[in-house]
């Protein structure tokens, strides 16, 4: 969805920029370093807005994520944050400490920002992304991780559990052509 569409759709100014953080204001989401991060920021920036979004129905996440400009994850401890792949899902830009697989995830992607957690790290890279204006590459980076994509994972393994030997290789060829770069 465009964001001047989805801001309409939400009541959100279309002449501001926005820094949106999704999710349950416990203790290891770092809610603190979001609000930290947000006031050194909003000295120099002040055309910008903090969005924190949580136990909101799917749809209005999906309408914050794209009427976004940059999507802040300063999670202490993670696995595979979800969250974060849906941000790139919808191309939104986004700034992430170092937890789970975010390195993994965001290597060479255009848009995506690994940071320390500290407030004067966080609002750099949060600047950075401003300063380019453009969305994120996200969405290619986790188009394997569809659900289309994952049942022909599922799929493929199943025929390699129960093929024949020979036909093994052929399959296994096929589950690593499916796996992201």
């Amino acid at each position: 969805m465009p964001p001047a569409a989805a801001r309409a759709r939400l009541g959100w100014p279309v002449h501001r920029r926005v820094v949106l953080w999704v999710g349950e204001p416990r203790r290891e989401k770092r809610l603190d370093l979001v609000e930290a991060t947000f006031a050194r920021l909003r000295g120099r920036h002040p055309d910008l807005d903090l969005r924190l979004v949580s136990r909101a129905p799917r749809q209005h996440v999906m309408w914050a994520m794209n009427a976004s400009d940059v999507f802040l994850f300063p999670s202490d401890v993670e696995g595979s944050p979800v969250v974060v792949k849906e941000a790139m899902a919808c191309k939104l830009p986004v700034v992430a400490t170092e937890v789970g697989d975010l390195p993994e995830l965001f290597r060479g992607v255009r848009g995506c920002r690994l940071s320390g957690a500290a407030p004067d790290q966080l609002a750099a890279r949060v600047e950075a992304l401003l300063a380019d204006g453009s969305r994120s590459a996200g969405r290619e980076a986790v188009r394997h991780l569809s659900t289309a994509a994952e049942a022909r994972r599922i799929i493929a393994l199943y025929e390699e559990v129960l093929a024949p030997r020979p036909r093994r290789a052929r399959v296994a060829a096929i589950m690593r052509s499916n796996r992201a770069p």
